[in-house]
């Protein structure tokens, strides 16, 4: 699995990784030290997609949650065309490591 930032959502973006847990979801980590952006893939939740990023085991952001302090998950919702939802800082990461992503 290729990890990758972008700078904005594409047509092949949303093509590859939206359609998360349900049609029109698409799921990303912001990386607020480096700036980045990543589009997370389907089958992962946020805690595990962070843990790859990092170089980490998922135990391992469990045991020091602070390792990922930098990394706000977001979840957008899109129908035809158009964003009609967006949640931040609310995700599988948060509940995986029992507290939430500081900014």
């Amino acid at each position: 699995m290729e990890i990758f930032s972008v700078k904005y959502l594409s047509e092949k973006v949303l093509e590859e990784y939206c359609g998360r847990k349900k049609e029109g979801i698409i799921a990303l980590l912001i990386d607020v030290d480096k700036e980045k952006i990543y589009p997370i893939p389907k089958k992962l939740e946020h805690v595990t997609f962070a843990a790859l990023l990092l170089g980490k085991s998922v135990k391992e952001l469990k045991e020091n949650p602070s390792l990922a302090a930098g990394l706000i998950p977001s979840t957008i919702e899109i129908e035809k065309g158009n964003i009609v939802g967006i949640v931040t800082g609310t995700s599988g990461l948060e509940l995986g490591l029992e507290g939430k992503a500081s900014s």
